[in-house]
């Protein structure tokens, strides 16, 4: 069983989607950065999501079974090396959705997988480039009305109508939507994972 260390229905889909329904259990943790290597806090944090879920599943005893993968997982969207996260408000996601126009940004996602009674732990991050169109401010009027930035890391799900707003992606674009699975295969593979 592949436990999710998240709430997220956005990953939650993505691992269903190969194969994988996930048990969801999500424990709230400190997701502060300090920004001065990004790339090791955000797989840092990932690491606490899983270190958090253990510790409660163990406290809890909430599943007998031996064999258990724990995934843990935080992206977060840097542009102009500032870090975007999901906007407060209509207002805050139309200054996002104008500050990504014409521009590029990266969405960087850190990843911890555990085999939940050995231990055996396997982490990294995964940057992808995501090059947006000229926006006019009718598009953007118009995204906003949509209400899909709600709860969406940069204000956008390029896998709804945030699609109309990209011009192009370098690199995975399930990192985009909010977990690299090419990344979650190997991993998983990695310590042992059989895919069905």
């Amino acid at each position: 069983m592949i436990i999710l260390a998240s709430a997220s229905k956005q990953r939650c889909r993505l691992l269903t989607q190969i194969g994988i329904e996930p048990y969801v259990f999500s424990v709230p943790i400190d997701e502060h950065f300090d920004g001065i290597d990004l790339a090791s806090e955000i797989q840092t944090v990932a690491e606490r999501k899983v270190d958090a879920v253990a510790a409660k599943v163990r406290a809890e005893k909430h599943l007998s079974k031996s064999d258990h993968w724990i995934v843990g997982a935080d992206t977060v969207i840097l542009h102009d090396h500032q870090i975007y996260g999901k906007p407060k408000n209509a207002e805050d996601a139309v200054a996002m959705i104008k500050m990504h126009s014409g521009k590029t940004h990266d969405v960087m996602t850190g990843i911890c997988v555990r085999h939940f009674f050995t231990d055996r732990t396997v982490s990294a991050v995964c940057e992808t480039t995501v090059e947006f169109s000229d926006l006019s401010q009718d598009t953007v009027n118009w995204y906003v009305s949509t209400g899909e930035w709600r709860d969406a890391a940069g204000g956008y799900r390029i896998q709804g109508r945030g699609a109309c707003l990209v011009r192009a992606i370098h690199g995975s674009y399930s990192n985009v939507v909010g977990l690299p699975l090419e990344l979650i295969y190997g991993m998983l593979r990695e310590l042992d994972y059989r895919f069905r």
